[in-house]
């Protein structure tokens, strides 16, 4: 975890302030892969906690991005802080019983930074992650894909504005209804 934190930082730290002056493939990666460690610890340190041990395990052991897993970043204003919401689902299969609480929609906002990332043990209900990134305002990072100049159309989101409080929420209840 310390050498992908150290690797992510000198790239986070301009996001975080503000200042967006492209990426390589490289840097998406590895701001991809901080965003999957990251989300497993807020998941972790919640009593429901949404990221499958399988998938804590690839986390940690391999250092890769579980499969059907997704990263977007977008920019922000209104927060000089750190926040986090994470929002948990259960969906029952053959594979994972009802003790695994299995689906996470994570958002990290650092400063001027939004990080949000879906996270589910199948892909019959991952969205697809360039209409997803266009319809919230939002960078498609992990899978990549898409016009790797899109961010630069990104528009800036308030904190506290309705287009952030869908980021929060829109994905995740559109999840919980088809759950039930």
């Amino acid at each position: 975890m310390k050498k992908l934190q150290d690797k992510a930082i000198p790239i986070l730290v301009p996001l975080i302030n503000g200042v967006w002056n492209g990426f390589t493939d490289r840097q998406l990666e590895i701001i991809a892969k901080w965003a999957a460690m990251t989300a497993t610890v807020v998941a972790m340190s919640h009593d429901t906690h949404g990221v499958t041990n399988a998938d804590r395990r690839t986390i940690a052991e391999t250092g890769q991005i579980p499969k059907n897993w997704f990263v977007w970043i977008g920019m922000l204003t209104g927060l000089n802080d750190i926040a986090y919401s994470n929002r948990v689902i259960s969906s029952l299969t053959d594979i994972i019983g009802p003790s695994e609480p299995n689906i996470a929609v994570t958002t990290v906002s650092l400063g001027q930074l939004i990080v949000h990332i879906f996270s589910a043990p199948f892909g019959t209900i991952t969205p697809d992650h360039n209409w997803y990134g266009q319809y919230f305002g939002l960078f498609p990072i992990h899978p990549r894909g898409g016009n790797a100049d899109a961010w630069r159309a990104l528009p800036i989101i308030p904190l506290a504005s309705p287009a952030f409080q869908s980021i929060l929420d829109d994905f995740f209840y559109l999840l919980a209804e088809r759950a039930n």
